[in-house]
C-alpha cells in the first residue's frame, strides 16, 4: 500500500509525483448515494503539486517506495 513519501506515476498522464498526503473515504460499495445500503472504505492520496485532488490505488503506479530504516 502507498505511503506518504512515495515517488508514484499518475497512470494516463505518466506525471511522477510524490505522495504528500492520504485520507480514508467512506463511499458506496456500488453506484452512487442515491440509493444505497452497503458501504465500503478506500485510501485515497494527495500529490504533490496537485492540491485538492485526490487519487486512488487505480489511478497511481509506486516507482520508489519511501525507505524506511528501522
Amino acid at each position: 500500500m502507498p505511503q506518504v513519501g512515495d515517488i508514484v506515476k499518475v497512470l494516463g498522464t505518466n506525471e511522477k509525483k510524490i505522495i504528500v498526503g492520504s485520507r480514508t473515504e467512506i463511499v458506496p460499495f456500488t453506484g452512487d448515494w442515491s440509493n444505497t445500503d452497503e458501504l465500503r472504505a478506500r485510501v485515497t492520496y494527495e500529490l504533490a503539486g496537485k492540491p485538492d485532488r485526490w487519487f486512488t490505488i487505480g489511478d497511481i503506479e509506486i516507482l520508489s517506495a519511501r525507505r524506511r530504516d528501522i
